[in-house]
């Protein structure tokens, strides 16, 4: 279903993802673990289509993604929740919602109405519908981001840091999400995020990446208990001793 061969990207001369293979099954729950600047964020917005690689193939959906129809093609199969974009502060969330369902994907706007209220039910929180975003706690907006992405019926869902600089107990209501989206099969997930309890309890496999590589791809009941790769190990100790 996803399918990088050897892609390369370099901004201002500086490598921020080197010679990375990647092939992700449809269906797959992947969690990609690592620090900041290790290239997550750089791999998951070459997958969505926002970057270009500098070098190498991208496949979604067995559709090379070039320059002029990698948009088209991300638009067809894949959503993204981003870490800072947020939600439009003038309207509701149902209108967020419903915005980029006629604009983007050519609703009609009582199919994009239906379609939005389903995601806020997958969600949650239909309550919160008519809801300006200031007055949303930080869950609800959170899961209302969420929503927004799951609306358009793309199956591929990447999950870009949803939990960055959220409380434990709100963290929590956001990941049970990502935990109902990861148990449909019809899903296939990648989650650039370092909460060890979703990626071992949701996740088929989990990669660790480190100064712009791969460093390890393994089952994630297998990476997260016995890695292969010190680097790897260590990782994993520094950021169980921050929790």
């Amino acid at each position: 279903m996803i399918r990088l061969y050897n892609v390369h990207k370099v901004f201002d001369g500086k490598p921020a993802l080197r010679n990375v293979d990647l092939y992700v099954s449809r269906g797959e729950k992947i969690s990609v673990i690592g620090s900041s600047g290790s290239g997550k964020k750089t791999l998951l917005r070459i997958i969505n289509g926002l970057i270009q690689p500098t070098s190498g193939e991208v496949f979604i959906c067995d559709e090379l993604m070039t320059p002029v129809g990698r948009a088209e093609i991300c638009k067809k199969y894949v959503a993204t929740v981003f870490r800072e974009q947020g939600l439009f502060p003038h309207k509701n969330v149902l209108q967020n919602i419903t915005a980029a369902l006629v604009h983007v994907h050519k609703y009609s706007k009582a199919d994009a109405i239906t379609a939005a209220y389903g995601a806020l039910d997958f969600a949650g929180i239909r309550a919160v519908a008519e809801v300006m975003p200031h007055e949303l706690a930080k869950s609800e907006y959170q899961r209302a981001v969420i929503a927004r992405a799951l609306s358009g019926g793309q199956k591929i869902i990447l999950f870009e840091d949803p939990t960055y600089a959220l409380e434990t107990d709100t963290a929590a209501e956001v990941t049970a999400v990502m935990d109902k989206i990861c148990r449909n099969p019809d899903y296939t997930v990648i989650a650039a995020s370092n909460e060890l309890d979703f990626a071992a309890e949701s996740c088929d496999r989990v990669i660790y990446m480190e100064d712009s590589r791969i460093v390890e791809d393994a089952p994630s009941h297998v990476l997260l208990r016995q890695p292969s790769e010190e680097r790897t190990a260590v990782f994993l100790k520094r950021l169980m001793r921050q929790v």
